[in-house]
């Protein structure tokens, strides 16, 4: 199934939601770990003026190729997945009534200084710039070195920075009611066929918690362990992020399906080709 012919029925989703959220008894007792983010959270505005940015983690450490072609195939992929998200934000920033705070981009992992200037170059060339957005670094450091610098302060568990591996093989999915985890690792996975378990295989080698998008809770239509492309996740970690801004939104799984649908969709108008893997399928051969 193409995606262009499911977001029909993703809107149909948002209306079920609604629908299942007005019908909810407003004297209800709100989970305490709800109530406790959202108290929380109003904390970290009063302290810092506004909701306080995410960190997005583009692991790049899966190598790349020696032959120059290859290279420079896969440079021009990842290049291209960055720019596809960076205008996306920075169109959303224009058009948004009020300044909203970009999340971080770090790619870490770049083989050596060659390439992670290679990559820089590609990205500006593709954004028609001389130079990076203030928010975006491109660093040779390890996904486990940067990780362990203390890269952010957690808006959960504890205060604790405690960084999740998106996976879409994952056997635990993020919860869609309450604040996603203030820093994300994705995975610079831009390669033709799907190779499952890398992302999975490769949190658990570096102790790292993997969970995946909770597509099944939102979306019957599409496969709980999809492979969605490296920007439309960003994309969609960035929206739900900003979605999570107002305390009064704290423990709402639209914050998520909004985000999802909007991400899923916008990948579709610039893919009308790609296909999805549907539950029961067996098209699992296309990136």
């Amino acid at each position: 199934m193409l995606i262009k012919e499911i977001i029909e029925k993703v809107d149909d989703d948002l209306v079920k939601d609604d629908n299942a959220l007005s019908t909810t008894d407003p004297n209800q007792d709100a989970d305490p770990e709800i109530n406790e983010l959202g108290t929380r959270l109003q904390n970290e505005v009063s302290i810092h003026g506004e909701f306080p940015p995410n960190i997005l983690v583009c692991d790049a450490g899966y190598g790349f190729p020696r032959e120059k072609r290859p290279f420079q195939e896969k440079l021009k992929a990842i290049s291209n997945q960055l720019a596809n998200f960076l205008e996306w934000q920075m169109e959303e920033d224009r058009s948004a009534s009020n300044g909203r705070s970009f999340a971080r981009i770090q790619v870490v992992g770049c083989s050596n200084e060659r390439t992670r200037l290679d990559l820089q170059e590609k990205l500006l060339e593709k954004l028609h710039s001389s130079t990076l957005p203030s928010h975006v670094d491109f660093t040779c450091q390890s996904l486990e070195d940067f990780l362990s610098s203390g890269p952010a302060v957690s808006l959960t568990n504890n205060d604790e920075p405690v960084p999740v591996y998106l996976s879409p093989d994952a056997d635990e999915t993020l919860d869609p009611q309450i604040i996603p985890p203030r820093v994300v690792v994705i995975g610079l996975l831009i390669d033709r066929r799907i190779q499952p378990n890398r992302s999975k295989d490769r949190a658990s080698k570096l102790h790292i918690v993997s969970k995946r998008w909770p597509l099944e809770e939102c979306f019957l239509e599409i496969s709980a362990n999809e492979p969605l492309n490296v920007d439309c996740i960003l994309e969609g970690m960035q929206q739900w992020w900003w979605n999570c801004g107002n305390a009064e939104a704290v423990g709402s799984k639209e914050n998520f399906i909004q985000a999802a649908s909007q991400a899923i969709n916008h990948h579709a108008q610039r893919h009308p080709s790609r296909p999805l893997h549907i539950p029961g399928s067996n098209n699992h051969d296309d990136v």
